[in-house]
């Protein structure tokens, strides 16, 4: 009776360990141009797209892409380099949670609200933003930028 007892007590335990081991959330990509960038470079041309599988990008160029949306690469975290220069984007608010950013190409977009960037506390000495070619609004200009200039980093506009 014990020894079934016991083996009863292992069998819970190994079923409320299973449970606990959590499963990879799929990925939404609202933007059709940017999802298919992002199948290009995780080489993975079809099936749902998992955080583990964004997490592990370090490096991402999608230049000229006709992409808006970036919204989706909110769970790029390990991102360094990231290039969206020649697009369509306006909101950037996804990058604010991209701490480990280095370098940061935009320029030629629809960007005028770059606090985002403030809010991103990983952006400081020795990375650089380039902002060149965005409508960016006068308190990005007068503000935002100095903040991210004394932090350390570089911003080219």
């Amino acid at each position: 009776m014990r020894k079934l007892l016991l083996l009863v007590g292992i069998l819970m335990m190994a079923v409320a360990f299973a449970g606990c081991q959590q499963t990879p959330l799929q990925v939404t990509i609202p933007d059709s141009a940017l999802e298919v960038a992002l199948r290009n470079a995780l080489n993975k041309p079809e099936g749902p797209i998992y955080n583990p599988d964004l997490e592990s990008l370090t490096s991402l160029n999608l230049a000229e892409k006709n992409i808006s949306d970036i919204s989706a690469l909110s769970g790029l975290t390990n991102l360094e380099t990231l290039g969206l220069s020649g697009n369509n984007v306006s909101d950037i608010s996804a990058l604010s949670g991209l701490t480990n950013l280095e370098t940061l190409r935009l320029w030629g977009n629809n960007i005028s609200d770059i606090s985002a960037l403030v809010s991103n506390v990983g952006i400081s000495s020795g990375d650089t933003v380039y902002l060149e070619y965005n409508p960016l609004s006068p308190e990005a200009i007068n503000i935002h930028i100095p903040q991210l200039e004394e932090r350390g980093a570089s911003v080219t506009r």
